[in-house]
């Protein structure tokens, strides 16, 4: 299946007609609609001459499928429409005989079905001759057979595609669907020119969610609410058109009942829900209003001017067509009643009947929403938690917690609370308060008017009441900074603010902070500035230096003050505190998820087996790939993490790397000196103090890194970094010292072994000089990438060795 984008005006083959009748092409134009007035009666016949399908087979039985030869297969279902059927290359878009002479007579495209059956028929070409191409404006045809202005549609995002299918081809018009996150999330498509009903309606993409109608600004932007305006909610993008025609904003969607997870799209919106007229549509606006009341500024449910009708009643478009239509449907929608809620009838029968359990959620909801002063205005619902705004930040609380407090709202309104009614009161309560994503640990509930669209949420570092932005090409005291609210989800944020000169943050000096990193890192400043970078780089989401960093030093050193402090600059709320035994564990990410950072504390050298599970996730972590993430009693799916990693260690390094391949990834801090019996336990006290201090220092890092500067190991831990690449591979000495690259070299695995047990004996290095061959090409090959294995045969002989790479026979 091939869908090709065309522009809304689009000039096919088909339009070129001759002198003849013919489009230029050799073939000649007929409209559908005369063809299938000319054909009536006369369908079965069009079968036989047109489709190709015998007579014999137009009996109303079953029999084989003239097209792919299948027994009992076929069928005439509909003489008069001409509508055939096979139940395995057929059993769809089989409206009419039109469709089935596409099929099953291998016309090609549609056009040429017509032109096939216009000539069957004897009719002329309704298109007159012409010299200029005409045009086939199928968005044009669209609003035409929908009651919708052209350019609505355009508004709304509708492009013109030719959607071929095997052999044949057919216009569509698609629009494009948003999420709730203000991305596309997929596509609606109709087809205008169909003889099926479901594709002339319409359908969403196969697979994709569903999502709203929006209209586009003049850029091709989404128009989204915003607070204040007023906006109608109807279903479907062709209502939603017809009334943006008429000077309303307005935004479609897929069903009656607006789902949950888009109320807070209407955040302090003026809403006006226009349900089509059946008992099904007005009852789900009613449950629509429940659900955006307390989020938006005020609900309204219009009654559009036409009658009730149960099932199939009209819809706005239907009330546009009537006499002074317009003028009586804004007067409808000005009129438009404040939804209250218990303006619902909950009870259908008797008067002693009780509200359902979603009727009194919605009260309960919408009451506390009115009353700013109850607290379960201070819920929401993410990643399956309950969480509530404290003041300061959104905290996470336990599920029974929450149970008491509906337990409480029930028993004050009377409504004889069970733990049958209080758990499905809850049930429908936890979805009205769902948060609007799913999966990002910082964003925005409702984003304020004057915030910027590019300010990503999971970039802001949240202070007691203001968010700031890192920007690039800006020095960090000049970063915008924003009052923060309950509006932005958090779940956690630092207890200080900066104090601002004019638009410019104040960063406090942190002198004891500065005089515990010279302390322990003896004064070489450029461990001090990698370190103050990659503090930085932790502060947001940025993963693309593709970087950890492992701080080794002997025990009472500074490393675990030092990430104490490290960890309250990001902020406890985004860090993770696990171990490299953990992470080789099946739940070993999970912990990582929505973390920027995660401390593997006091890592000592592990086993081989161990470290070959742990190096391919770090590596996956720091080279921003996929990873499973196995959570426990859910089911697995695969993210890329956020989360950069700090090793601390007493090891130079606690991995055993034979391929070398973490050194690229790696920042190696080293405090050589340990404080074993002169510690001041009064330090992380003082350095406390200083946070503000500290994080201004690690801004100012983070503005080194936007301004292009890159995370680079120190030079001073140059001869530690070579220590580690010993460490990992033994051999690496000998390949440095008797091996050099060479592109038409060869060394045969015996010369090989031989040189390096004579190289180990020499240096006295028995360890070494019982290395198996085996171990020793893995070793080679893993050092020296390019080098591969290889054969050579001589006098039958064949002899196995290495090529790429030749000896240095004056170093042995």
């Amino acid at each position: 299946m091939i869908s090709k984008n065309i522009p809304a005006n689009f000039s096919p083959p088909i339009a070129t007609p001759s002198v003849d009748g013919s489009n230029g092409h050799g073939r000649r134009t007929f409209d559908a609609a005369e063809v299938k007035t000319a054909a009536a009666g006369r369908t079965l016949d069009i079968l036989v001459h047109v489709a190709g399908i015998p007579s014999s087979k137009l009996d109303g039985q079953h029999h084989s499928c003239p097209a792919c030869g299948g027994t009992d297969r076929f069928r005439l279902v509909d003489p008069e429409a001409g509508a055939v059927f096979c139940n395995q290359c057929f059993n769809s878009n089989n409206g009419d005989f039109l469709s089935a002479s596409q099929h099953f007579g291998r016309t090609g495209d549609f056009p040429e079905t017509l032109q096939r059956i216009g000539d069957f028929l004897g009719m002329q070409p309704t298109r007159e001759a012409t010299t200029t191409p005409a045009t086939v404006d199928a968005v044009g045809h669209l609003a035409a057979i929908k009651s919708c202005p052209r350019e609505s549609l355009i508004t709304y995002g509708a492009k013109a595609e030719i959607h071929q299918q095997g052999s044949s081809s057919e216009f569509k018009v698609t629009f494009p669907v948003y999420a709730p996150n203000c991305q596309p999330c997929s596509d609606f498509s109709i087809w205008p020119y169909s003889t099926n009903k479901k594709r002339l309606k319409g359908m969403l993409a196969k697979g994709k969610p569903a999502g709203v109608f929006l209209p586009h600004n003049a850029d091709g932007t989404p128009r989204f609410p915003q607070p204040g305006e007023t906006w109608l909610i109807v279903e479907g993008v062709k209502d939603a058109s017809a009334l943006h025609a008429k000077g309303f904003m307005v935004v479609g969607i897929n069903g009656e009942k607006l789902s949950p997870k888009f109320v807070a799209l209407f955040r302090g919106c003026n809403v006006v829900i226009v349900p089509d007229r059946t008992t099904s549509a007005e009852e789900k606006a009613n449950e629509s209003a429940a659900r955006l009341a307390g989020f938006a500024q005020s609900v309204r449910v219009a009654v559009l001017p036409l009658p009730l009708d149960g099932s199939k009643g009209d819809d706005t478009r239907d009330a546009l067509k009537q006499p002074n239509g317009e003028e009586l449907v804004k007067n409808a929608i000005e009129g438009a009643l404040e939804w209250q809620p218990n303006q619902k009838k909950m009870n259908q029968g008797s008067g002693d009947e009780e509200p359902s359990h979603c009727d009194i959620a919605a009260q309960i909801w919408a009451e506390s929403l009115v009353d700013k002063a109850n607290e379960l205005s201070r819920y929401c619902r993410h990643q399956k938690k309950t969480w509530k705004w404290n003041g300061h930040t959104w905290e996470h609380i336990e599920d029974d917690h929450f149970t008491k407090v509906i337990w409480q709202h029930m028993h004050i309104r009377g409504q004889r609370p069970t733990k049958s009614k209080v758990a499905s009161v809850e049930q429908a309560l936890r979805l009205m308060i769902l948060a609007p994503t799913t999966g990002d640990s910082t964003f925005w509930l409702s984003p304020p008017r004057d915030m910027p669209s590019n300010f990503d949420p999971q970039s802001a570092i949240p202070t007691k009441s203001k968010l700031i932005f890192p920007t690039a090409g800006m020095p960090a005291a000049g970063w915008p900074v924003f009052d923060r609210t309950a509006a932005f989800f958090t779940t956690g944020a630092h207890d200080f603010d900066f104090d601002q000169q004019g638009e410019n943050l104040v960063f406090p000096d942190c002198p004891n902070w500065k005089k515990y990193l010279s302390e322990i890192f003896d004064d070489e400043l450029d461990q001090i500035l990698t370190l103050q970078m990659f503090v930085g780089y932790c502060l947001t989401e940025l993963t693309n230096q593709q970087k950890f960093l492992l701080w080794s030093g002997p025990k009472r050193s500074g490393k675990s003050l030092g990430a104490k402090m490290i960890q309250l600059a990001v902020g406890k709320h985004l860090v993770a505190s696990t171990s490299l035994l953990s992470l080789a564990g099946s739940h070993g990410m999970a912990s990582m998820v929505g973390h920027r950072l995660a401390v593997l504390a006091d890592e000592r050298r592990l086993s081989r087996q161990t470290a070959a599970e742990v190096l391919p996730r770090i590596l996956s972590i720091t080279g921003e790939d996929y990873v499973p993430i196995n959570q426990k009693y859910r089911e697995e799916y695969a993210a890329r993490l956020s989360t950069r990693l700090l090793i601390l260690s007493n090891e130079t390094s606690p991995l055993l790397d034979e391929a070398d391949a973490l050194t690229s990834r790696m920042l190696l801090l080293r405090t050589r000196r340990s404080f074993s019996g002169s510690e001041n336990i009064y330090l992380e006290e003082t350095l406390r103090a200083e946070l503000p201090g500290i994080l201004g220092w690690a801004m100012q890092g983070l503005a080194m890194i936007l301004t292009g500067q890159r995370l680079r190991s120190p030079a001073s831990t140059e001869e530690d970094f070579l220590s580690i690449q010993e460490d990992s591979n033994p051999l690496s000495e000998f390949f440095a010292d008797c091996l050099v690259s060479d592109p038409v070299g060869w060394i045969p695995n015996d010369s090989l072994h031989d040189a390096v047990r004579r190289w180990a004996d020499e240096r006295q290095l028995s360890t070494i000089a019982k290395i198996s061959p085996k171990r020793i090409a893995t070793l080679l090959i893993n050092a020296m990438p390019h080098v591969k294995r290889a054969r050579k045969t001589h006098f039958n002989k064949t002899t196995r060795g290495f090529s790429g790479v030749s000896l240095k026979t004056d170093n042995l």
